[in-house]
């Protein structure tokens, strides 16, 4: 069985930067001393600290509306981050002192944290902190032989934690905007639209996904649906019945096509929401059924 990381015996610490180049992005080690590598340390028990704090962090869901921090949680081996899994498997990235010399090209900088063991751990932050110093050289001063003056050199300033951390194959995400943006995760879920789509239709099988796999490949709030619905375990409990009533009380217009239900064009993004659970109805006051759409969907306790 793997032994989890050890956090209490770190033995090594790097730190990298993830550049943006014309054949895609790279990762670059860049040489740091025992201080910074303390620093990273307390930037990764602070994220750590942050994303526990209210106990097991939940499933991420890309359709969700998230707080600017969270706690969340999404195993390495979904076909969502590939992109970081790439990554964190990388044995021997290439090491380049220069990598930081021109702040424009960082998308975000990273730590890579060994334990006794030989167990890692990845961490990354979007590097906006991190070069907004480093822009304001010239107008930064410090306390020298009693006077003030310029600082001279480049500045560049590490943050309070991470965005996110990969630890015993699983994500856990503090900023979910930082993890989606350095996950590239809009891009890889419109691309795995049609495809997301198509295996929806095969859980559901009668529902037909013709419109919805044309509307998708266009329109990113609904391909991010048809991912959230694809981490679903249940689609295929789906009762026909229950569906066709929920259409109707929450006001999305489908109709019947050879025994299967079609949602009426224009109509996609709803019918998505509604296999979602994101439209609901209520009735609270007599002969005034109101419709509303869930930013949410976390279940009640």
């Amino acid at each position: 069985m793997k032994q989890g990381f050890d956090y209490d015996n770190v033995t090594s610490v790097e730190f990298g930067v993830c550049r943006d180049a014309d054949d895609g992005d790279s990762f670059l080690l860049v040489p740091v001393d025992n201080d910074v590598k303390q620093i990273l340390q307390e930037m990764l028990a602070e994220t750590k600290s942050k994303v526990h704090s209210d106990g097991e962090p939940q499933n991420y869901q890309p359709a969700e509306k998230y707080s600017s921090t969270e706690q969340l949680k999404l195993p390495l081996v979904n076909d969502m981050v590939a992109r970081i899994k790439e990554v964190y498997d990388a044995e021997n990235l290439p090491t380049d002192a220069e990598a930081i010399a021109d702040p424009d090209g960082m998308i975000a900088y990273f730590a890579l944290f060994y334990d006794k063991h030989g167990n890692k751990v990845f961490a990354m932050r979007r590097s906006t902190q991190f070069k907004g110093i480093l822009k304001a050289r010239n107008r930064l001063i410090r306390w020298e032989d009693e006077t003030l003056k310029i600082i001279p050199d480049n500045v560049f300033k590490l943050d309070q934690d991470f965005d996110f951390y990969v630890s015993n194959d699983m994500i856990y995400i503090h900023r979910p905007s930082g993890f989606e943006y350095t996950a590239a995760l809009d891009e890889h879920i419109l691309q795995q639209a049609e495809q997301n789509s198509r295996a929806l239709e095969q859980d559901i099988g009668f529902v037909n996904f013709d419109g919805i796999v044309q509307y998708v490949a266009n329109h990113k709030r609904a391909a991010r649906l048809v991912a959230s619905l694809r981490s679903r375990n249940d689609l295929s409990q789906i009762s026909k019945t229950h569906l066709k009533k929920l259409c109707k009380a929450t006001n999305v217009s489908i109709h019947d096509s050879n025994g299967k239900l079609c949602p009426e064009a224009g109509q996609e993004y709803l019918f998505l929401q509604v296999l979602d659970r994101r439209r609901y109805n209520v009735t609270l006051i007599e002969n005034n059924d109101e419709t509303y759409v869930a930013a949410s969907r976390r279940r009640a306790k």
